[in-house]
């Protein structure tokens, strides 16, 4: 019975059965007096995302950010010389997945109906090395800002009194500009790079 796997659902995934230390319920248990009981709910950290949230849709998948339920990928157009703008592309997603695996999907649906961009606009949530590789591939520029936290403080290496001494500088990822088709060599934003070699200006 459908019901009957859900209940073995709901314990597997959000207790644990048959290892509840020696089974007996806390003092403030709603079951305290009743006797062992062999089983526990677990901590929501040990609860898995994409495990049982609702008897009625067991489809639906939690996260920590977006809550309960799905999420809604969109794709429209976006050219200012665009009198209306369009929405090509609605798909509804589990909200525990990840919007970064939703990226290459997206242009490939657009690539089926032959309306694929040449440049994809995104979020950084949908932005990667990977997607962006993935997108030329496929013909389309993936344009999203570079994810992780503010840039912290950096010191240089001693420099040459010529070259001011020791200067203090802020890097984040967005000082690193990357060929994602490997034809050009990339180097850390505090090396220059002369005929071939590298001259090292300090410490990336």
């Amino acid at each position: 019975m459908e019901e009957y796997q859900l209940l073995e659902r709901l314990l597997s995934e959000q207790c644990h059965v048959g290892r509840h230390k020696d089974g007996r319920p806390e003092a403030d248990d709603d079951d305290s007096g009743e006797g062992k009981v062999p089983i526990a709910v677990k901590e929501p950290k040990e609860v898995r995302s994409d495990s049982l949230q609702s008897p009625h849709d067991s489809d639906v998948t939690y996260s920590g950010h977006k809550g309960k339920g799905y999420e809604v990928q969109v794709a429209e157009t976006c050219d200012e010389e665009n009198a209306t703008q369009i929405i090509t592309h609605v798909e509804v997603t589990p909200s525990s997945g990840s919007d970064a695996n939703a990226t290459v999907p997206v242009i490939d649906s657009l690539g089926e109906r032959d309306i694929r961009p040449k440049e994809l606009w995104s979020d950084t949530s949908y932005g990667s090395g990977w997607n962006a590789v993935e997108a030329e591939r496929r013909g389309t520029e993936l344009v999203s800002p570079v994810g992780g936290g503010a840039p912290k403080e950096a010191e240089k290496g001693v420099l040459s009194p010529a070259e001011g001494g020791k200067e203090p500088v802020k890097l984040s990822a967005a000082d690193f500009e990357i060929d994602v088709t490997a034809r050009r060599r990339t180097v850390c934003p505090h090396r220059t790079s002369i005929g071939g070699g590298v001259r090292r200006r300090g410490r990336g």
